[in-house]
């Protein structure tokens, strides 16, 4: 860090010497004897930018502190990701590239051959040049059936519209049929006291058509599972019921409490029961 220039003699003799026709005299640091600050010289001549290039404290290459190797790592992972990413995205290119050439390479070869035989027909554009196509297809279907081109345009509308019609006709029917289907069902449902919904799902599921066999086939798949759900609770009922220790006696029935008690004798007891009851599960 440069201190600020304070005036002192040595300036001033400089200043005399330029009036007295005397050379200026320049003074150079070296850099090795740059230390932390630059310090004028007393006496004469002005300082200079030192010749040498002032190298970089670590701190300053390294702000957060890392050692060396840590630097080094960091810096080979960079590279090796810009690499990476750098091969991925020559690499999708160049399928990009294929795909394109394979789909539209001759795009200019066909572009140009009906550009010209479209001039060379009298058209200015390819709008023109399909109305154009489309009345000599008409024309061909209508001396196929042996009809002017007018009538053969007027049948083909009338056909379809009949198309049409029969589309729409199809699609009321089958609304119709959808309906009739939810309503008996949720009718059937209701005189079962059954969901509806779960058994519209079990019928779509199983593809079962027909409701009572549907009804009868959930029916049995929901008393299974309770079934198996009750067998599985009693099961664990069970095994915690001989986990636990009975107290046995005169008068005495029932679990082992686990409650506190200031009486030796009780506790005594209890303790016995536990071991008993342990000795039995082993």
């Amino acid at each position: 860090m440069l201190k600020p220039f304070c005036l002192r003699l040595g300036n001033f003799q400089f200043f005399n010497s330029l009036e007295g026709g005397g050379e200026v005299v320049t003074e150079t640091v070296p850099p090795s004897d740059l230390g932390g600050e630059l310090t004028p010289p007393q006496g004469t001549g002005e300082i200079t930018e030192p010749t040498g290039q002032i190298e970089q404290s670590p701190i300053e290459n390294n702000p957060e502190g890392q050692p060396p190797e840590a630097m080094e790592q960091s810096e080979a992972f960079a590279k090796r990701l810009q690499e990476r990413t750098q091969a991925a995205l020559m690499e999708e290119r160049g399928r990009w590239e294929q795909e394109a050439a394979e789909r539209y390479g001759n795009y200019d070869q066909y572009n140009r051959a009906m550009n010209f035989f479209m001039k060379q027909a009298g058209y200015n554009d390819l709008d023109s040049m399909m109305q154009a196509i489309e009345q000599q297809d008409l024309l061909q279907r209508a001396e196929k059936f042996g009809v002017t081109p007018e009538i053969q345009q007027k049948l083909e509308a009338l056909e379809q519209k009949a198309q049409r019609a029969e589309e729409l006709e199809y699609q009321r029917e089958q609304q119709e049929l959808s309906q009739r289907f939810t309503q008996a069902l949720g009718q059937f449902a209701q005189e079962k006291g059954a969901d509806a919904a779960a058994l519209e799902q079990f019928m779509l599921e199983q593809n079962v058509p027909h409701f009572e066999v549907a009804y009868n086939a959930m029916r049995t798949q929901q008393l299974e599972e309770q079934l198996t759900s009750a067998k599985e609770t009693a099961i664990q009922e069970y095994l915690q019921s001989k986990k636990a220790p009975k107290v046995e006696g005169p008068g005495v029935t029932g679990l082992v409490s686990d409650e506190p008690t200031t009486d030796f004798q009780v506790a005594r007891e209890r303790a016995l029961q536990r071991l008993r009851s342990a000795n039995q599960q082993i």
